[in-house]
């Protein structure tokens, strides 16, 4: 079985962290390879091909968006080329016909305090032979329900999660339709986490999903081969 890990990248005019730090960290990122099977599958275009930005043309929809206390980083913007992780690893999928298991790292990862390439490199090798889609999260279930849409729902960290091949698709699928249900009720566009944490409650897709408790530290990562906890 292989793995291989995939990120992104999208410019975004005034957002608190310029492009230049953001490729100052994943060139140290990139460190991660001598450790791993296979290079990381990176992309990165302009907001105008992601796929959310092309659905809010298409719908000409005009969203408001949540920005909780950091209405400088949280843009809408910021929000469309988080929503684009997925897309990503399916497309990644497409061009490795032969990797079973994909995991998404974001490519600002090393911002995170304490975390080391080293500890990336034990939880991508750790899902080698993953079976199941993994996403490490800081709330169980019913901490994140009482969660509103104007705050970050920390249901699932974000930054790094796995996929199998088999399940891409579907995931893909469930996620994307949860964005545009949300949308189109709401009017608002919040952080894909809480989109994640909406999919994993509404989702008519039966999709085994393996949380595991982290937080925004070595624990994303460290904590992989540990027992599922189902809350």
């Amino acid at each position: 079985m292989s793995v291989h890990l995939v990120s992104g990248f999208v410019p975004i005019e005034g957002h608190s962290r310029s492009t230049t730090e953001y490729e100052d960290l994943f060139n140290k990122l990139t460190g991660v390879t001598a450790l791993l099977d296979n290079p990381i599958y990176f992309f990165q275009h302009a907001i105008d091909t992601c796929w959310l930005f092309e659905y809010l043309a298409w719908s000409k929809l005009s969203p408001t968006h949540s920005v909780a206390d950091n209405p400088k980083k949280n843009s809408l913007a910021y929000h469309i080329v988080n929503h684009q992780k997925i897309r990503w690893m399916c497309a990644a999928a497409q061009a490795k016909p032969h990797v079973d298991v994909f995991a998404w790292i974001d490519a600002g990862i090393l911002s995170v305090p304490g975390v080391t390439i080293e500890d990336v490199a034990y939880a991508v090798n750790a899902a080698k032979n993953e079976k199941t889609i993994v996403i490490p999260g800081c709330w169980g279930r019913p901490e994140a329900k009482l969660c509103p849409d104007s705050q970050v729902n920390w249901r699932f960290c974000g930054g790094f999660f796995v996929v199998p091949r088999t399940y891409l698709a579907d995931l893909e699928t469930a996620f994307r339709a949860e964005t545009m249900r949300h949308l189109r009720e709401t009017n608002n566009l919040s952080w894909e986490v809480n989109t994640l944490q909406r999919m994993e409650q509404h989702c008519a897709i039966r999709l085994p999903i393996w949380w595991y408790k982290a937080d925004h530290d070595k624990s994303m990562f460290r904590n992989y081969p540990r027992v599922a906890n189902v809350n």
